[in-house]
Parts: C-alpha cells; sequence; structure tokens
C-alpha cells in the first residue's frame, strides 16, 4: 500500500507546472512584464498623476493576524498620497506597472507558439473577436480590454487589417507584449455566489525564435508561468498534407517540426525547474491545426467533421461531448500526419486535446487580401483551456469536471 508520503510525491510529480483558476483577492501575482511571481501584499501603489515613488500598501495587525491565523486572503489597503487621494496605479516589487485589476482576481497566462507562418497573429485577431461576438454570447461571457494599450493595439494591428482591409497580417517580430483580458462569465453558474471572473494575458512571439533553446529562454520567459499552451500548426508544412494538395511534399517547409517546437519548449521548462528531466507537464496543451478551410476544400476531411455551420455550438458551458467528438478526429489526423509529435504529446502532456480552425474561412488572394472573413471553431482551443481551469463551466456527467476549482 502506497504510503501517504508517497502519494503526496506522485501529486506533486503529477501537478507539476500546473497553475489553476480560483476565485477572490488572489494569494499571488505575476508581473506580465518580467513574469516574477510575489505575494500580492508586496504589491506597489503610485498616483496616476505620476511625480510620487511607489508605496507599500499599509496593513493592520488585524489583517496580519487574520492572514497568519486564519488564513484568509489579504485585504488589500491602497495608501494615499500627500493630499489624501487613493494611489491607484499598481507595480511589482520590481518597478513593471501591473494591470489595474491585479489585486482583483487572478491573471492566467495563455501562450500561444508555432513555427513561421503558422497563423498566431491571425487567430488571436479571430479569437478577441469571436469572443466579443457570438462565441462570447453562446457561453454568457464578456471580454473587456484590461489596458487602453490593448484596446489600440488590436484594433490598429489585429482588427482593422483584417476585418475591415481583409489583408493578411505582417509577419510577428519578436515577442509583443501581451493583449489582456478581463475575461466574465456573467450570472452565477452552478448557484455559485459569485460570477467568475479572470484577467487573461494572451502572449505570442515570433516563430523563428523556436529554433533554439537558447532563443527560447529570451523570447517565451511567459511559458515558465503559463497557465495553458496553445500550439499552432500549420497544415501546410506537413509533407503528407502538401503532398496531397499537390505542392512539395519534401519537407517542412518554413522552421522547426511540431515535435521540435515540443522539445524544445520541454526543455526550457526543464532547465528552469518547471518540470523534471522527461516529466509530464500537466498545463492544459491545446494542439491547434489552424488553415482548415483548406483541408476542407480540398476534401482531405470532410466537410461535416468541422461544425463550422453554426448548428452545434457550445453554448452556456464547454460541452464536452462535442468537444470530444471533434478533438479524436484532429488527434487521428495527428497520429497519421506526424507520428512523433504525436506520441511526444501523450507521453509529456497527461492533459491535451486537438482542435482543427480557421481564422478566415477562406485563403487570401495573390494579392494578400481576403474575398471575406469568416472565422470558425478557433474560440474552442481557448474555452477548452478555460473549462480545464475552472473558469468555463463543463456540461459533463462527472461531477469532478463541472468547471469548478481545485481544492
Amino acid at each position: 500500500m502506497a504510503t501517504k508520503a508517497g502519494k503526496t510525491a506522485e501529486r506533486l510529480r503529477r501537478d507539476r507546472g500546473k497553475r489553476v483558476y480560483r476565485q477572490g483577492t488572489p494569494r499571488r501575482v505575476i508581473c506580465p512584464v518580467c513574469f516574477e511571481e510575489f505575494p500580492v501584499e508586496q504589491m506597489e501603489f503610485s498616483s496616476h498623476e505620476g511625480g510620487d515613488m511607489p508605496a507599500a500598501a499599509k496593513y493592520t495587525v488585524w489583517d496580519k493576524l487574520a492572514h497568519l491565523v486564519l488564513a484568509r486572503r489579504w485585504k488589500i489597503r491602497v495608501p494615499v498620497d500627500a493630499d489624501g487621494n487613493r494611489m491607484m496605479r499598481k507595480f511589482c516589487p520590481e518597478g513593471h506597472e501591473l494591470p489595474p485589476n491585479a489585486d482583483l482576481q487572478e491573471t492566467l497566462i495563455i501562450g500561444l507558439i508555432g513555427a513561421v507562418a503558422s497563423g498566431k497573429a491571425t487567430y488571436l485577431a479571430a479569437l478577441v473577436d469571436r469572443l466579443n461576438g457570438e462565441a462570447g454570447a453562446d457561453i454568457e461571457a464578456l471580454l473587456v480590454t484590461v489596458t487602453d494599450d490593448t484596446s489600440q493595439r488590436y484594433k490598429k494591428g489585429f482588427y482593422d487589417p483584417l476585418f475591415t482591409m481583409k489583408k493578411t497580417l505582417p509577419k510577428t517580430m519578436g515577442t509583443p507584449p501581451p493583449l489582456i483580458y478581463d475575461f466574465k462569465i456573467l450570472g452565477t453558474p452552478r448557484g455559485e455566489e459569485n460570477e467568475r471572473s479572470v484577467n487573461l494575458a494572451l502572449y505570442y512571439t515570433e516563430g523563428e525564435y523556436l529554433y533554439r533553446v537558447e532563443a527560447m529562454q529570451r523570447s517565451v520567459r511567459y511559458l515558465l508561468r503559463a497557465s495553458g499552451i496553445m500550439l499552432l500548426v500549420d497544415p501546410l508544412g506537413i509533407p503528407e498534407v502538401s503532398g496531397a494538395l499537390g505542392k512539395n511534399p519534401g519537407r517542412w517547409h518554413l522552421g522547426p517540426t511540431p515535435n521540435e517546437t515540443i522539445a524544445n519548449v520541454l526543455r526550457t521548462l526543464e532547465l528552469a525547474g518547471v518540470v523534471e528531466q522527461n516529466g509530464p507537464l500537466c498545463v492544459p496543451l491545446a494542439v491547434v491545426f489552424t488553415k482548415c478551410d483548406v483541408l476542407r476544400d480540398a476534401g482531405i476531411i470532410k466537410e461535416d467533421q468541422f461544425w463550422s455551420t453554426g448548428e452545434r455550438r457550445h453554448v452556456g458551458c464547454f460541452d464536452m461531448e462535442l468537444h470530444n467528438e471533434t478533438s479524436n478526429i484532429m488527434g487521428e489526423c495527428m497520429r497519421q500526419w506526424d507520428g512523433a509529435t504525436y506520441q511526444t504529446i501523450r507521453q509529456r502532456f497527461p492533459n491535451h486535446a486537438f482542435f482543427g480552425v480557421s481564422s478566415t474561412g477562406c485563403s487570401p488572394d495573390a494579392t494578400g487580401r481576403y474575398p471575406f472573413i469568416s472565422p470558425w471553431r478557433v474560440e474552442e482551443p481557448l474555452l477548452w483551456i478555460l473549462a480545464q481551469l475552472g473558469v468555463v463551466p463543463i456540461k459533463d456527467d462527472d461531477e469532478q469536471r463541472l468547471g469548478r476549482r481545485d481544492s
């Protein structure tokens, strides 16, 4: 019989790297700039007018006793300036500015990785638009920008070029700042006292940084704190697919293979101590085949295997039965097209799923313009990750998987 210590060690090994959502004031905060994690009571404040040095919050003796003895979360005591005004700008101990609501709710980091031309920026543009539209309404969710920078960057760099001008987005350069949103599930799912609310920090990086571990250690530090990872795979780079489409099937045409990308990610996390060498990483991994409109139009995958018509959707919660049906289809595609990547995912990521999406619904013409923009299924990978983390409710008969947070 396994000892209690043995069970604890096994649980720690199984949950290595796992980060989950919890309601209410966070106990710890992750800086979206330096990615240092610190206790919420160490947050510093200054006024919006500037000119003053950041000041720490002042806590009463009762605050400290309630935290130490009763294990209550800190009640943040915002300091005031010389004129008695509350200092509302928030900073990490290293001096980086935090989202305005960083002390009110958890921030979950979602990292997007993928080779050059896998469609990361286009995917993000379509994802945010869908969550602001039909997909968000279906699950009764609200997506609100947390910072002015996010609002302006999304409109000028994502929405206007893709949805207004119908142009292909330029190649990602470096590691842009994250898009940060307040994601709320409206109402009180399953009789809970409060609505579920969380900050989502969406990060992505230039595909060329994924070639070497040394480059990844500098450019994808957000993965060290990630609550979920999306691996975007361009199916047109798969030799079997490109051959079926009548293109040169000789090799992956842009950058590392998905298996090389995953290996570099895991090695980076091993070196940082996030995951043991050759051990499992329990962060949810969504493997996302992009540009699946090409697969549909070429008959490589039957059209009725994609629920792109709007007849089947996640309404009110994440429908696990509906998800499993399509995940199994795309998982079998991965197994047939790229067995090495398929086996690595199964061995190293206990919590994974496969997806097929189209960020535009069609391919661009020779001038780089799309005849129309009609994304489909782009929201499902993120909703699945949020369901695994306990943010989005799950429609499932198993009571242990109803979207509740871990105890």
